[in-house]
């Protein structure tokens, strides 16, 4: 979480009160490679969340996967709806044995959502 305090007047993207649905197309705007401001379009992969944790499954966060393709650079990235509200914060993505982008992995808005409130963040309309 960042928090920027200024006079100046800047567009805040909203976060989406509901997370999206199985086939909802995302957009991603992420630094891939170094490359600045990379644009890629994708789809929900399906409405059901996976579990994504560390290796002693201590901790488990409920992910989204999409299509819109991700590589390194791309973590943390805001996912886009159809309506320039944020559905999502890119984590990672997964990769075939040739080493190509298959699917990626998203912190859903609701989460978020429950973050910022947790941690005493209160989002302004």
């Amino acid at each position: 979480m960042i928090h920027i305090t200024t006079d100046k007047k800047y567009l805040v993207l909203p976060i989406a009160s509901e997370s999206p649905r199985g086939g909802e197309t995302v957009v991603s705007m992420s630094n891939v490679h170094k490359a600045r401001n990379v644009i890629t379009i994708g789809k929900i992969k399906h409405g059901e969340r996976i579990k994504f944790g560390d290796d002693l499954a201590n901790t488990e966060y409920p992910m989204v996967l999409h299509t819109a393709s991700c590589s390194v650079g791309s973590s943390g990235s805001a996912l886009l709806n159809q309506n320039l509200e944020i559905v999502g914060i890119q984590l990672g993505g997964n990769e075939n044995i040739l080493r190509r982008f298959i699917s990626g992995m998203m912190m859903p808005s609701d989460r978020i959502l429950e973050f910022l409130s947790e941690s005493g963040y209160a989002i302004k309309e």
